[in-house]
């Protein structure tokens, strides 16, 4: 089962499901699997009637520090009856090394 992947001109970023349809297949038991199941660039999940989704976009590399940026799309949805109000937050990101960073704030 081969791969396609389509030509770019120089400076395009391809987003992250771009690059993943473009990869090769990767064994189930290797370091891209989790659960037997693909890592998205999504994770969606419901907890106390509050819908999250969450979604990364690779903005590419930025050439005088040589870090890779990334943005983030986050959405709620209040699928209960009861009025709820975001107060505070707390992210954890993992590298492909693992490395965590962390950010809470209001």
């Amino acid at each position: 089962q081969g791969t396609t992947t389509r030509a770019t001109s120089p400076g395009e970023i391809l987003q992250p499901e771009e690059v993943r349809k473009a990869a090769p297949a990767v064994r189930p038991e290797g370091h891209e699997m989790k659960c037997n199941e693909e890592i998205p660039a999504y994770s969606s999940v419901t907890t106390n009637k509050i819908q999250i989704f969450a979604q990364a976009f690779y903005k590419g590399k930025m050439e005088d520090d040589d870090e890779h940026w990334w943005m983030y799309r986050i959405e709620f949805k209040n699928t209960g009856m009861q009025r709820v109000q975001l107060l505070t937050r707390h992210w954890l990101f993992v590298d492909a090394t693992g490395k965590t960073t962390e950010v809470k704030g209001p």
